[in-house]
């Protein structure tokens, strides 16, 4: 395999060797059924939730705004739906922010529930 078709498993839920194919990803993680991290896995299906409910939270709020605006003009609705949408426009960093600040609460005794990042060397990446 050519280097840039192989992947760093960082937060792949433990397993390693993760395949760039789809298919070869999905046999991975049915042959390798044993080396998954359930606290990873529920982490990862429950960001993927919150970032889908914040955008439909942002596609709402800009019909919702621009509605208001047409309407009635640049009243207190207005910039509620406004704040509301630059909320979901922030989605991504309000989930990562979220998922860190919650490994950081439950990191207890040098147990981690999650394995947010794996070990990364120092240095810059060689050229294979």
């Amino acid at each position: 395999k050519q280097w840039y078709q192989r992947r760093v498993a960082i937060t792949a839920g433990g397993i390693e060797d993760w395949d760039s194919d789809f298919i070869d990803v999905l046999e991975d993680i049915v042959t390798k059924y044993d080396q998954i991290k359930w606290t990873d896995a529920c982490l990862g299906f429950s960001c993927l939730l919150i970032l889908f409910l914040l955008w439909l939270l942002q596609k709402q709020s800009a019909l919702k705004y621009s509605a208001e605006r047409q309407e009635n003009g640049e009243t207190v609705r207005y910039y509620v739906w406004k704040s509301f949408w630059y909320v979901g426009l922030m989605r991504n960093i309000i989930v990562v922010m979220g998922a860190a600040l919650l490994d950081y609460a439950l990191y207890v005794d040098d147990d981690n529930p999650f394995i947010i990042v794996g070990y990364i060397e120092s240095g810059l990446q060689g050229l294979d």
